[in-house]
């Protein structure tokens, strides 16, 4: 959470916060949190240009911080890998997408205390929904309104 919290203030404009370096920024700090080379998992961030309050922001990025941990933590072992993440927005909604190509999970099991987290932030936060999919690797789907008054 301290980590969000310093990049969040270090990308914060008048309480707005351009996600594309936002993003890139997490996803490359948790890389080396977690002492990931990056010769052997690969990460791609791709957003488009969309600027959230700071309280989406920040669920954003604990969700991000969260995902691309238990990607890094299970997905590979010591096999190569990729992990992605996506932010697009579409007519009312933005998506966020936060996947791998390792080995997946189990969909039907319960929740862990990390993902548990992750789907009270998408319920509470962003006011949306996630999906998991397992098939050829993790990836989770949130879709969240596209409000610029959400959460203000």
């Amino acid at each position: 959470m301290a980590l969000v919290h310093t990049i969040l203030q270090d990308t914060e404009q008048e309480s707005s916060v351009e996600m594309g370096m936002y993003l890139r920024a997490l996803v490359l700090a948790v890389f080396d949190a977690y002492g990931t080379a990056s010769d052997r998992i690969g990460s791609t961030v791709e957003v488009g240009d969309i600027v959230l309050d700071e309280k989406r922001a920040s669920a954003c990025g604990l969700i991000v911080t969260e995902l691309v941990g238990n990607s890094l933590l299970h997905a590979f072992g010591e096999d190569p890998g990729q992990v992605e993440v996506l932010l697009t927005r579409g007519d009312n909604m933005l998506t966020l997408v936060v996947s791998d190509n390792g080995t997946g999970i189990d969909v039907h099991s319960k929740s862990s205390m990390g993902l548990s987290l992750v789907e009270m932030l998408v319920r509470d936060a962003l006011k949306g929904t996630v999906r998991r999919d397992s098939s050829g690797g993790a990836r989770f789907t949130i879709e969240f309104p596209n409000n610029t008054n959400q959460g203000r």
